[in-house]
């Protein structure tokens, strides 16, 4: 770049311009070629941000304006594609091989908060993949998640999601749940001998419980898919009701909820600009929420161990 170019004239107070070329001037609103160069204008504007570029060589001055980004009435900033592509992209780079380059959304702290809540988006050389961190802002390392899609090339299984986290994460929540996963194969559990105590065989109420679940077992359909599909295209499903086997539980005088079998989940939630917010305990214009479930692989287990 040879020189900055200078601007002249008058122009409206709601249009500002960066000016960079070659060789060339803006003067009372027109470029000015003074030699064959390349002229590159940033301009922002009411709609957001423009970016004009001018090829004196090839394509003449003052011929070439190029939406680059801008705004309309429900986004701060908006990245237009280029007519006749199939995509807008934004590329951010690293020049240097085995850096990161990432993309940060952040917004200000709370009070009580170190360090700005925040989302970055980046790809992670040494994970060989794209990774989606999002941190809390109340800790300074900790309380913060990241999931990463790998291709881990070389690798007997290279292509991976991959939770990273300081603690295991979950999927959803009892109010937002995936409806269906499909997978190849069954999902593996850890059972390690390493990771367990208290080993034991089950005692007679417990083997009482297990006979009593099997025989609890009902048919039904979902009042969710009544809803959707109708009365009559509404599919049958196998197995207990949670409310039922809490009851088997205690006939034996046993507390249900010492068992892994069930679970019963309160939390809190609010609509805020339109998103469904969670919170585990109360809290002012909240609803509170609840739902009992059942573990149907502990379930099947503890039935399998009185047949």
């Amino acid at each position: 770049m040879k020189s900055t170019g200078l601007m002249k004239g008058a122009h409206a107070a709601n249009n500002h311009m960066l000016y960079m070329s070659n060789n060339s001037r803006f003067t009372n609103g027109t470029w000015k070629t003074i030699d064959k160069g390349v002229s590159t204008v940033l301009a922002i504007r009411d709609n957001g941000i423009m970016t004009h570029i001018s090829d004196s060589v090839n394509a003449g001055a003052s011929t070439i304006w190029r939406a680059g980004f801008g705004q309309d009435a429900h986004h701060n900033f908006n990245v237009y594609g280029k007519p006749g592509n199939n995509s807008a992209d934004v590329y951010v780079r690293h020049v240097t091989a085995g850096k990161n380059s990432r993309v940060n959304c952040m917004v200000a702290k709370s009070p009580g908060m170190v360090r700005e809540p925040h989302a970055t988006m980046q790809y992670q050389t040494y994970h060989k993949g794209a990774q989606l961190t999002c941190v809390s802002g109340t800790g300074a390392s900790a309380w913060h998640l990241s999931l990463s899609v790998q291709c881990r090339i070389g690798e007997s299984n290279p292509y991976r999601v991959v939770p990273l986290a300081f603690s295991e994460p979950m999927l959803g929540y009892s109010g937002q749940r995936f409806k269906s996963v499909y997978c190849a194969s069954s999902h593996m559990t850890s059972s390690d001998k390493r990771t367990k105590d208290e080993i034991r065989e089950l005692d007679e109420a417990e083997k009482n419980v297990a006979k009593k679940l099997k025989a609890s077992m009902r048919m039904y359909k979902l009042k969710a898919s009544i809803e959707t599909k109708g009365k009559d295209n509404a599919r049958l499903h196998c197995g207990v009701i949670a409310q039922d086997a809490i009851e088997i539980f205690k006939s034996e005088n046993l507390d249900p909820f010492k068992y892994s079998v069930l679970c019963h989940d309160i939390w809190y939630e609010k609509m805020i600009d339109g998103e469904k917010v969670h919170s585990d305990k109360p809290k002012d214009g909240y609803e509170r929420k609840e739902q009992y479930a059942v573990r149907y692989d502990e379930l099947f287990a503890f039935i399998v161990s009185a047949l």
